[in-house]
């Protein structure tokens, strides 16, 4: 977390500031407020994202993952609940309320309201978002969703919502 004394406490919390408010405009800019064109300014061009098991490289595909997102969810209210940071590392907790209107996994939109919760975390390399890693709570939405078999690796695993 970040914690400094003596005379570089200015100059880290200013550091700690701007690397949060990065972090808080993809949220609220790209996630919200479907402000794609500041991506550039906040993420890497080869910017690594891991998601799953799989990694994709580069500022498109990161954008082409926000972008999916929002296709799902198109009313989707992202909050931060908290965001925490320590060196070239940033953490955020966010939640996000949303209509499912469109197919998830395979499955067809089922107009239900959901409150999906995730961790994200962000490294940067000099001023821009170089990594991210994020974290989502899939089978919780799809718990919500009702959906009751999910596409894991090309088998059907039966789920049974709660």
């Amino acid at each position: 977390m970040h914690r400094s004394t003596g005379a570089d406490a200015s100059f880290l919390s200013r550091r700690f500031e701007e690397k949060r408010n990065d972090c808080a405009q993809i949220l609220r800019g790209c996630l919200n407020r479907r402000h794609m064109s500041i991506l550039p300014e906040l993420v890497s061009p080869g910017v690594i994202n891991h998601f799953n098991d799989k990694d994709e490289i580069g500022i498109e595909a990161f954008t082409r993952a926000v972008q999916r997102i929002t296709g799902i969810f198109p009313d989707g209210r992202f909050v931060i609940e908290d965001i925490v940071a320590s060196g070239n590392n940033v953490a955020a907790h966010w939640s996000m309320t949303a209509i499912n209107s469109a197919p998830i996994a395979g499955n067809p939109a089922t107009g239900r309201t959901v409150t999906e919760r995730a961790v994200v975390f962000y490294r940067f390399e000099g001023e821009k978002i170089a990594e991210v890693w994020l974290q989502v709570d899939q089978i919780g939405l799809f718990r919500q969703l009702g959906i009751k078999e999910l596409a894991i690796d090309g088998q059907i695993s039966a789920q049974t919502p709660h």
